[in-house]
């Protein structure tokens, strides 16, 4: 299967739990309607799980299921 750009998208949940990061790929990578998610530490605020995201854009990779 060939390698798809991505875009991490910041969610978040209820007061209290932390934001997460959901890669939106621009292709079908074989997962259906199942996403890749970065599950974030307890604590992670919105401020925090943006620079992740930033982070993860900023390294211009691809991904694939393997």
């Amino acid at each position: 299967m060939a390698n798809s750009k991505f875009v991490p998208e910041v969610k978040e949940r209820e007061a209290g739990q932390p934001c997460f990061v959901a890669l939106n790929t621009d292709q079908d990578i074989g997962l259906g309607k199942k996403q890749v998610i970065f599950e974030l530490p307890n604590g992670t605020d919105i401020e925090r799980a943006h620079e992740f995201a930033k982070m993860l854009r900023s390294f211009g990779v691809s991904v694939r299921v393997g």
